[in-house]
């Protein structure tokens, strides 16, 4: 499938998966919006893997669990492609009982309201707040992805 002219937010393709996806649709000539925010390391070797494709590509560091980060972002994607296509809502915190532990355990102490403002709310703002690009182009697509915690809790 060919897609080039169309535009897709992807958050968390500073990660593996993410990564794979915005690949993808980079090869099949879209333009991408990839925010990033934390995991350095991993947001070098994205830029450094994309860097061929800049003209197509918005890297900007954004909060996602920030309302007002999440705006900006927007305003950022329309003043640069004008619309959006296509959000695949990559973004995870989750699976931390089964590697780690159950949260009372004092090295899980905060992560529950990381895995909650990152998993639910960034999802839910993205959405929200691009809903009404995503509708301009008439065929708008989200795509949500979980973790293996979706099965297992």
């Amino acid at each position: 499938m060919e897609l080039s002219g169309k535009v897709a937010l992807i958050p968390g393709a500073s990660r593996p998966i993410g990564r794979a996806i915005a690949r993808k649709f980079i090869e099949k000539g879209a333009a991408v919006v990839l925010p990033y925010f934390d995991w350095p390391e991993s947001v070098l070797e994205m830029k450094g893997e994309f860097a061929d494709a800049t003209s197509n590509t918005l890297f900007l560091k954004t909060d996602l669990r920030e309302k007002e980060h999440v705006k900006q972002l927007l305003t950022k994607t329309k003043n640069t492609f004008g619309k959006l296509d296509f959000l695949i809502n990559n973004i995870e915190r989750g699976g931390m009982p089964i590697v780690h532990g159950c949260y009372d355990l004092p090295h899980n102490n905060e992560q529950w309201d990381l895995e909650i403002s990152t998993t639910l709310k960034a999802k839910w703002l993205l959405f929200h707040t691009f809903f009404n690009l995503l509708k301009q182009g008439n065929a708008g697509s989200v795509v949500n992805l979980s973790s293996i915690s979706a099965y297992t809790g």
